[in-house]
């Protein structure tokens, strides 16, 4: 019982989430982007840095 109930919340706050229910294929692809806009902003900090103290 408690078991079931777990899953429907989690279910229920996936589809809140997002409004309609995403394919896979779309949640990889925006954990890709997320990555890379994260890399970049690591990159242009680690710049920074480099280009403050020298």
């Amino acid at each position: 019982m408690a078991k079931k109930r777990k899953e429907s919340t989690q279910e229920n706050l996936r589809s809140s989430e997002s409004g309609t229910p995403q394919k896979p294929a779309q949640l990889i692809e925006d954990v890709r982007q997320a990555q890379t806009e994260a890399m970049k902003e690591d990159r242009m900090r680690e710049q920074r840095r480099k280009g403050g103290r020298g």
